[in-house]
């Protein structure tokens, strides 16, 4: 198998694509903070500890923040250090990441998960930003057989129903 797919996302487009890589990760976190801040408002409420319970608000809110902003930091670190369109060269034995001059291989054990949805293919190397690959970039028929590669490694992950 050799499978070749370029394409250029805007940052929108990518940073969209690493917050669905990372869906599970932000689903947490929100949940986190509600707790948080669900415990701050009710002892704001409650009127018995009025500093702890504005500080687990703002705490909620930090992190909830947080979260987004560091993405968007990662995102832009990424695109600045990689610039312009991504070639990715799906093989039997991995892939190969092309942007800018500068080729990274990587072994698919190399890749702690491989996902898709409907719209994307999502590789999750060790230590990287997840890759967010939209499968409109493919050939049916190359998207087929990329798929059927991909679905037979232990670290590819079936897809989840989206709500």
């Amino acid at each position: 198998m050799s499978i070749h797919v370029s394409y250029e996302l805007t940052a929108e487009e990518e940073y969209r694509g690493v917050r669905r890589a990372y869906r599970r990760r932000f689903a947490v976190v929100r949940a986190c903070c509600a707790a948080l801040a669900a415990c701050g408002i009710a002892l704001l409420v409650t009127g018995g500890q009025t500093v702890l319970g504005v500080v687990l608000v703002v705490v909620a809110l930090l992190l909830a923040f947080w979260q987004s902003f560091v993405t968007g930091l990662r995102v832009a670190r990424h695109r600045a250090q990689y610039p312009g369109p991504l070639t990715i060269t799906f093989a039997d034995s991995g892939c190969a990441f092309t942007t800018g001059g500068f080729r990274q291989a990587f072994s698919w054990s190399r890749f702690s998960r491989i996902r898709d949805d409907r719209d994307h293919l999502y590789l999750y190397a060790r230590g990287e930003l997840p890759v967010a690959v939209p499968k409109s970039e493919f050939h049916p028929y190359e998207l087929g057989e990329l798929l059927r590669v991909l679905r037979s490694r232990p670290n590819y992950r079936p897809p989840r129903h989206s709500p």
